[in-house]
């Protein structure tokens, strides 16, 4: 049961992700697209780490999005190696 919900979440995520990616709303989609983490570690977040970047080339001199970006970065770093 716990496996079909933990599916469920993570199609209606990407669903979601691709429609705000396209509407333009980046930090959105990143939030969709690696909301599937709180249930599964494992999860793939490729389409998160390339909408992040898009929103750091979009708001390059906002201090928050490009810190926000490093620190996501900086700990994904950390955990590979």
């Amino acid at each position: 049961m716990r496996a079909a919900r933990d599916a469920i979440v993570e199609r209606t995520s990407k669903k979601l992700g691709v429609a705000a990616e396209k509407a333009g709303r980046y930090r959105e989609a990143f939030d969709y697209y690696t909301a599937p983490l709180e249930r599964r570690v494992d999860y793939d977040v490729t389409d998160g780490d390339r909408v992040l970047l898009k929103d750091v080339n979009a708001h390059s001199g906002d201090y928050k999005a490009v810190s926000f970006a490093a620190q996501w970065f900086g700990g994904r770093s950390n955990q590979a190696g």
